[in-house]
């Protein structure tokens, strides 16, 4: 890459029964095989952890990988945020590119409300909203982000009830942030 000191984000797909520390090493696999160099960690709250705490600020903030236009790499990154409480305050104004530059509009993995903390009471009851702490993949449910443009805040999904629920046994894809 060019740029130096900003860091881009990925996404990986991962089943609920990802955890945050699996999670962190599908990011890097995901970014390794698409030639994206550095550590990356997954945007993913737990019951001992919570996303914004789980990622640090970086120089320059976060850009998505170069959008690929009709198959063409067009070496366009979009700015995705500041610092993290720019993350957390405005979300994303874009599209969440994947590792390859591809928009895949969606909902993604995060068990995280938009201040960037964990969620605590799930949508069912009995639920804490993180497929019991990413070990189901059952028909427990989990808070998921948007990852499309409508999206006014990271890990809001854009839908008219608030919060996106989504079941775990689907595969969602999981935010990845580059960090130092």
């Amino acid at each position: 890459r060019s740029r130096v000191g900003q860091r881009v984000t990925v996404r990986a797909e991962g089943n609920a029964s990802t955890g945050p520390l699996a999670a962190d090493k599908l990011c890097e696999q995901v970014a390794a095989a698409a030639g994206l160099p550095g550590t990356f960690k997954a945007w993913l709250s737990d019951a001992t952890s919570n996303a914004v705490d789980r990622i640090q600020d970086v120089p320059g903030g976060w850009y998505s990988v170069p959008m690929v236009v009709s198959g063409i790499d067009g070496g366009t990154e979009y700015p995705i945020a500041a610092d993290k409480s720019a993350l957390v305050a405005t979300g994303v104004g874009v599209n969440m590119l994947d590792e390859h530059g591809n928009v895949r509009p969606g909902c993604a993995w995060t068990g995280t409300l938009p201040n960037g903390t964990k969620v605590v009471n799930g949508p069912a009851p009995g639920s804490d909203g993180r497929c019991t702490d990413w070990t189901s993949s059952g028909a427990d449910y989990a808070i998921a982000g948007n990852i499309g443009p409508a999206s006014t805040a990271l890990i809001e999904c854009d839908v008219s009830s608030g919060l996106a629920v989504t079941q775990c046994s689907q595969k969602q894809p999981i935010y990845c942030f580059e960090q130092y």
